[in-house]
């Protein structure tokens, strides 16, 4: 359908063939740009389809720019935990959720804890403006965590979010960055093992932890449940469901 969109005019039978369209599943990506072109043929046309031509870029605006304009900043320093970077963004993505990967040093290409080269989308240094951002994510590991916890380029970006007043989240090692900086002091929060000591704030051990703007979660294992739960902090319980679908291998009745 999309490609018969974007190549369509006003004339009566191509709306007409848009019109028809309305309702049948497509990416919400491709429905938005489909949505947009059909936005445009509606202020041109008269014909009595016009309706369902408005409808339907109602309908793909609203599945798709309900998330479109959530932004999100991952970090990416050097012995970043594998699954908890990569998982988390994926299952984000899926929430039609903008992510930015951002490498803490000077240098795009990121080494994983367990090897892989990721290249990163930019550079944290270079973002100057966290305007667009609507939360921010700390994946842990151990070297990584380390990483983080030297960097005050890292401190400096997140005390952005939290004076923001915007949703910060850490995974396994990386919450103890946030309670050595001293932001889990009235928050509850959870993590790894070992990595809750020196600093205030209630732990719970629970697998994630969500309390105000801060979301946790305790380990690796947790990166898909710990994602959801920034979906559904950020977008509802609706769209968490929907994403969950997916993730099972499902379809929706």
């Amino acid at each position: 359908m999309y490609d018969e969109v974007m190549t369509c005019d006003e004339s009566s039978e191509s709306v007409s063939l848009i019109g028809s369209c309305v309702g049948v599943g497509e990416s919400v990506e491709s429905l938005f740009l489909a949505g947009t072109k059909l936005q445009e043929l509606a202020s041109r046309t008269e014909d009595v389809k016009t309706n369902k031509l408005i409808n339907f870029f109602i309908m793909t605006y609203t599945l798709y720019n309900k998330n479109r304009f959530m932004r999100g900043l991952l970090l990416l320093a050097d012995g970043f935990e594998d699954t908890e970077a990569l998982t988390t963004r994926d299952v984000l993505i899926r929430a039609g959720i903008e992510m930015t990967t951002a490498s803490i040093s000077d240098r795009l290409e990121v080494q994983s804890s367990f090897g892989v080269h990721v290249l990163a989308d930019a550079l944290l240094k270079l973002i100057f403006d966290t305007t667009p951002y609507d939360f921010i994510v700390l994946p842990g590991g151990g070297r990584g965590t380390r990483n983080l916890a030297s960097s005050s380029l890292v401190a400096m970006y997140i005390d952005k979010f939290v004076k923001a007043n915007k949703l910060v989240c850490a995974i396994c090692a990386a919450p103890s960055v946030l309670g050595n900086l001293g932001y889990l002091a009235n928050e509850k929060y959870t993590c790894f093992a070992g990595f809750n000591a020196g600093f205030a704030g209630e732990f719970t051990g629970n697998e994630v932890e969500v309390s105000g703007n801060f979301i946790t979660a305790r380990s690796m294992r947790y990166s898909i449940p710990f994602a959801l739960a920034i979906i559904e902090k950020l977008l509802g319980p609706e769209i968490k469901a929907k994403v969950e679908v997916g993730l099972n291998g499902q379809t929706e009745k």
